[in-house]
């Protein structure tokens, strides 16, 4: 790059001595415009390749001088400064016919009326000092996007509509596929890897899911030849695909590659952990629980033995309470203790609903659903939500007949809205119903509901009327929901 000058700029070349003079003194006198002089092309060429003029104006018809065909050359080296080419003749337009615009930005004639053709002069620079700084723009950006495309850490490679070309990859998607250049891969056909199903390729094409998570096996690439590869084995990939529009036209297809091998390995282990602690702690529980359930058979033997002594009946019953509320906590730890276990999945709301209502819903209640295909994705802990839903509805609705369970969206929000026909929660309740002992049973049930819609960033809240029933409000973040 040039040494910088500071103000506004330009290089005039002219073999007319006298012309050079007028224009360096109006210009820097009437606008204030810094101006060096040449009466040479190739000298004036060559400062202008050392300093960052904001234009050059030349004559075009400089006798022993191809001025239209140098600058051809200059152009296509990469050198971009505004080019107001100036004639004065009618061979000068000639000249100027066979030049594109890509060679010279303006033309300016040199009439006999000099202050129309300098007034015209600075219209033009005051042009080209705009372009010249959105030229600089465009030269830094095709210089330094290479070094970012390829300092990208995450693999990024785009394909054609159909995914059958590979038009390029950086270095770190070659790295993953264990290729050294994107020629390698020219021949890839994402339609015929095998380890991007069919209905990863279905649902792509019609952009019902844009991430996957996927065990790819490089020996079944190289049991196809579908591309030499330096790798072998398994790894886990995360692929992200995006589609490039152009114009309203789906043009091409981009693909973001994670390799997330050793993310997965810690799921595994601590998924092994966990599945070691859950039988400890499910052994344990199990022992506790048939402990509780002796000690509370013998209270009940000695309820029997005991029922004249009205004094000595009255200090069992509390040690039976205070067994049966062990026994409540024993059993919440279970459904507690699973909380953030399981993996996130897509799950289809009706059906998950109906689980929770197959296990939950008593005689002469009515369940309601307007679903539609609306999927969600969370823990598979969902089931619990609602089977604990529709069983606070029961418990607590006293007249419940009907519920009724509808999905809308605000946005990119999505909300799950659950209603009955019972009594409702009083306004100083909303909040307090979801901490935890708090009501006339166990207190537990929507204080597990929270936590389990908390873990996976959902969030739920009771809107209902007083006396008209409850309504529970359960928001699902932007890319947590989805209509299939």
């Amino acid at each position: 790059m040039g040494e910088h000058i500071n103000s506004t700029s330009v290089l005039v070349i002219d073999d007319d001595e006298h012309l050079l003079n007028s224009a360096k003194e109006h210009l820097e006198n009437v606008y204030g415009i810094r101006v060096d002089t040449s009466s040479a092309f190739l000298e004036g060429i060559k400062k202008a390749v050392r300093y960052e003029y904001d234009a050059i104006v030349s004559d075009i018809e400089i006798p022993g001088t191809d001025v239209i065909g140098l600058m051809k050359e200059k152009r296509a080296n990469g050198f971009y400064t505004p080019f107001i080419a100036a004639y004065s003749s009618i061979m000068g337009s000639e000249i100027l016919k066979e030049a594109s615009d890509s060679i010279a930005d303006f033309y300016l004639y040199k009439g006999s009326d000099t202050a129309l053709m300098y007034n015209e002069l600075h219209r033009y620079i005051t042009k080209s000092v705009e372009l010249a700084k959105v030229r600089k723009d465009i030269f830094k950006s095709e210089t330094i996007f290479p070094v970012i495309w390829d300092s990208i850490p995450n693999g990024i490679m785009i394909a054609g509509r159909d995914f059958n070309t590979i038009i390029t990859a950086n270095s770190a998607a070659l790295e993953i596929f264990g290729v050294e250049k994107t020629e390698k891969l020219k021949y890839y056909d994402l339609s015929l890897d095998p380890n991007i199903t069919p209905d990863i390729l279905r649902a792509v094409k019609d952009r019902s899911q844009e991430s996957f998570e996927i065990e790819y096996d490089f020996d079944k690439i190289g049991d196809i030849n579908l591309f030499k590869t330096k790798r072998a084995g398994k790894i886990d990939l995360e692929i992200k695909f995006s589609p490039i529009i152009k114009d309203g036209s789906n043009i091409g297809t981009m693909i973001y590659l994670t390799e997330i091998t050793e993310k997965k390995d810690y799921e595994r282990q601590l998924s092994n952990a966990n599945k070691k602690l859950s039988l400890l702690s499910g052994i344990t529980r199990h022992d506790v629980l048939n402990q509780i359930a002796a000690a509370r058979l013998y209270t009940e033997i000695l309820s029997e033995h005991l029922k004249d002594d009205e004094q000595a009946s009255g200090y069992l019953k509390p040690i039976d309470l205070c067994m049966e509320k062990m026994e409540r906590q024993i059993n919440f730890s279970r459904d507690y203790e699973d909380l953030g276990t399981y993996l996130p999945v897509w799950q289809n709301l009706e059906n998950i609903i109906n689980l929770g209502a197959s296990e939950a819903l008593g005689d002469g209640i009515r369940l309601v659903t307007n679903l539609g295909s609306y999927e969600v994705y969370a823990d598979q802990m969902l089931i619990m939500v609602f089977f604990n839903l529709i069983d606070n509805s029961i418990r607590h609705g006293r007249i419940v007949t009907d519920i009724v369970i509808s999905f809308y969206d605000v946005g990119d929000e999505g909300v799950i809205v659950f209603e009955d026909n019972g009594i409702g929660v009083l306004y100083e309740d909303k909040e307090n119903i979801f901490q935890k002992g708090f009501g006339s049973n166990t207190g537990y049930g929507l204080f597990l509901i929270r936590e389990i819609l908390d873990f996976k960033g959902f969030h739920i809240k009771e809107t209902g009327i007083p006396g008209k029933g409850a309504r529970f409000e359960i928001h699902v973040p932007a890319g947590k929901w989805r209509l299939v």
